[in-house]
């Protein structure tokens, strides 16, 4: 009986075996996809941080572009903003240039007209003093008669430059055609040629008048006599 029951009990035993060997290897499986499942959720875990990563950086460049782009029209505005501001003072500076020049003419016209009235005033009181005169006055504009003595200068105290004229630097010459009378006093003046400047021409004048000569002489008598006198203004 002993010999009979041996074989059945060592099949038993190896089903059995089998059994444990066959969970065994389902078990190792299991973990083996559980540890698969795992590095797959890491590595998914490490790439979306790096996507992460990178969208965080993109995302930086363009938030910064952006901050530079503003920074820049900014500066652009400011920049622009100076610009017309120093435009705006420009243009206010030529027309106060523009008005302080329109200032000085009407004042220069005004002092001219104002001048030219007081000579004019003058000159007609002396015309009619000087017109008893005449056939005692020798003409020397266009040359020397004979037996005429031409004046001579005594005191000529040059003219003053008018201050204006002086600061804009206008240059100029004028000739002036003047009445000596037989005492040697200037008593008409004239202008020949004009510098083109009325305050030059009236400048010219006024100082002349003040002039002294030695009258000119006829057959050894003191006469009037007409002259051209240049006067140059240069600086």
């Amino acid at each position: 009986m002993a010999t009979k029951n041996s074989t059945p009990q060592k099949v038993s035993f190896n089903v059995q075996e089998k059994q444990t060997n066959n969970l065994a290897a389902a078990k190792d499986k299991q973990e083996d996809k559980q540890e698969d499942k795992q590095e797959d959720k890491q590595e998914d875990k490490q790439e979306d941080k790096q996507e992460d990563k990178q969208e965080d950086k993109q995302e930086d460049k363009q938030e910064d572009k952006q901050k530079d782009k503003q920074e820049d029209k900014q500066k652009d505005k400011q920049k622009d903003k100076q610009k017309d501001k120093q435009k705006d003072e420009q243009k206010d500076e030529q027309k106060d240039e523009q008005k302080d020049e329109q200032k000085d003419k009407q004042e220069d016209k005004q002092e001219d007209k104002q001048e030219d009235k007081q000579e004019n005033e003058q000159e007609n009181e002396q015309e009619n003093e000087q017109e008893n005169e005449k056939n005692e006055q020798v003409d020397l504009t266009e040359g020397k008669p004979a037996g005429v003595q031409p004046p001579a200068v005594i005191n000529n105290q040059p003219p003053v430059y008018p201050e204006k004229m002086r600061r804009r630097e206008i240059e100029g010459r004028v000739v002036l055609k003047i009445l000596v009378n037989d005492q040697g006093e200037v008593t008409k003046t004239e202008v020949k040629e004009s510098s083109g400047y009325q305050k030059l021409d009236a400048a010219a004048k006024k100082a002349v008048k003040n002039w002294e000569f030695k009258a000119a002489q006829r057959k050894e008598k003191e006469v009037g006599s007409w002259i051209l006198v240049p006067i140059k203004y240069s600086l």
